[in-house]
């Protein structure tokens, strides 16, 4: 890529931690519509936020206490002396946390031990201290793609749903309906054989976009591509490689493509796992989807893209050398930075294109969990609630470009008003809030070695090499490492 000089990783992650990501999630713009609100009819129909009356978040001032009535009244000092363990991902919204410590210790007299590490470190970390089965750990952020039904198997998520349900222990101003359907699928664990299971409460949610330097597609005179064969399309249309300038990027470097991949592959009509829990990966339909990304890539995409992980592709787009992108949506921080980016000012941000099977837009995001071990869970819960209330999630939203799962939130006057999020972005991310879809990785425990073999169909998708026979051995893979897997 003679032309093309790559903004290091260190400072593409720098950028990310600075502007506030949490999982991808970072804002930096000027206007906000409400919402969820109704589709736009040229959109689909599709599901409804969990309550779209709640009052609005910026009503009541965070903590403030319900009066003691009775024993079985709901009392913030209830656990008054109680000392509670919370681990948290250093993702921008961990530093909120960490600098509201006090405030919730002022409220309820819990005290609070607070670890806040960088996201491979606290993964590791908690994972070791969890399966001890110590209880060292009363709180932990999670995020239910990566681990969610690993978690729950192992026995190392509390009831959250008893929590909820008890008004003894949840604040009548946390109000659990206010959050959107999304936001409860994004902690809900499901799976072949898995009771849907409520296992966290939202913090933020993340989604993907359909990205575009407006001026290229100008330029061309082309419209945004809403489908998959008007995206092929105007990939090539806007391809000029004498120029090193391409049509699309999006990721290639086998696992981290995976949680891409999955939007092309249900939209095309494959499938993760059959009716039976078993791998479809082979399927015709996924086969095909694997085919698409392939051609897509190997034909409009920048030379490497098999190589290409988030800081490659989004790169390559910040410095014109990309027209198109699909990848998160929080990186809108990245491509508005003027300092590091040609593109700010330029881009559009649009909802994932339509396939024959639909459209699936993923959606998820991270969420607070009560430790099964935990000895002090109901202290425990007092904090995930208060973290996760009304006025904290507002903050979330306008101060740390954290998009809410809050309906109130994303009505409130004040995150219209104030928060840094441009209307087209608000407009993509409330409508793939209605319809989004929540498993951006197979519902499988062994999530990450799975990832890995799928990844290998992808990179040989990219090169131009034979998809069938690599999707055939894939899934063989695929079966041996969850059955090895127990």
């Amino acid at each position: 890529m003679a032309a093309h000089r790559l903004v290091s990783r260190r400072a593409v992650l720098t950028l990310m931690v600075g502007g506030g990501a949490a999982t991808l999630l970072a804002a930096c713009g000027q206007q906000q519509p409400a919402a969820p609100a109704k589709p736009a009819e040229t959109k689909p129909a599709a599901p409804a936020a969990a309550a779209t009356s709640a009052p609005a978040a910026d009503a009541k001032p965070a903590g403030q206490a319900a009066p003691a009535v009775g024993k079985d009244s709901f009392d913030w000092k209830k656990f008054n002396g109680e000392t509670i363990r919370v681990m948290v991902n250093k993702n921008g919204v961990g530093d909120m946390f960490e600098s509201k410590n006090p405030a919730f210790t002022e409220l309820t007299g819990i005290k609070v031990n607070f670890e806040i590490l960088p996201e491979d470190q606290f993964r590791q970390k908690s994972v070791v201290e969890l399966a001890s089965g110590s209880g060292s750990i009363d709180v932990f952020m999670t995020l239910l793609g990566q681990e969610g039904l690993k978690f729950l198997k192992a026995g190392w998520y509390a009831p959250v749903k008893g929590f909820i349900d008890n008004p003894a222990l949840t604040s009548p101003d946390w109000d659990f309906s206010d959050f959107t359907e999304a936001a409860i699928k994004a902690q809900t664990v499901s799976g072949a054989g898995i009771e849907p299971t409520l296992v966290g409460v939202p913090i933020s949610l993340d989604s993907q976009t359909l990205a575009v330097n407006k001026d290229l597609l100008a330029a061309k005179n082309l419209p945004v591509p809403t489908t998959f064969d008007e995206l092929e399309q105007a990939a090539q249309a806007l391809t000029n490689k004498g120029q090193n300038v391409f049509g699309i990027s999006s990721r290639g470097k086998r696992a981290a493509a995976v949680s891409m991949f999955c939007t092309y592959l249900h939209g095309l009509g494959g499938t993760w796992l059959d009716d039976k829990g078993e791998p479809a990966l082979n399927s015709p339909e996924a086969v095909g989807a694997f085919e698409y990304y392939g051609r897509l890539l190997r034909e409009s995409g920048p030379p490497g893209s098999s190589n290409y992980h988030f800081y490659e592709v989004n790169d390559i787009f910040m410095q014109e050398r990309a027209a198109m992108v699909t990848d998160a949506i929080a990186f809108r921080s990245f491509y508005e930075d003027k300092e590091k980016s040609k593109v700010a000012g330029k881009v559009g941000y649009n909802p994932i294109m339509k396939g024959p099977a639909g459209q699936f837009p993923i959606v998820y995001g991270w969420g607070f969990a009560v430790a099964n071990q935990s000895k002090k869970q109901e202290a425990a819960w007092y904090y995930a609630q208060w973290m996760t209330n009304k006025e904290n999630s507002l903050e979330h939203h306008i101060k740390y470009g954290q998009a809410s799962g809050r309906t109130s939130v994303w009505n409130s006057e004040r995150a219209q008003r104030e928060a840094p999020f441009p209307k087209d972005w608000s407009d993509t991310f409330a409508y793939h809030q209605r319809i989004g879809f929540p498993q951006w990785v197979p519902p499988v425990i062994p999530v990450s070695e799975v990832r890995d073999v799928i990844g290998d169909v992808i990179v040989t998708a990219i090169e131009g090499g034979e998809v069938k026979p690599a999707a055939d051995k894939m899934v063989e893979q695929f079966r041996d490492i969850v059955k090895r897997a127990g």
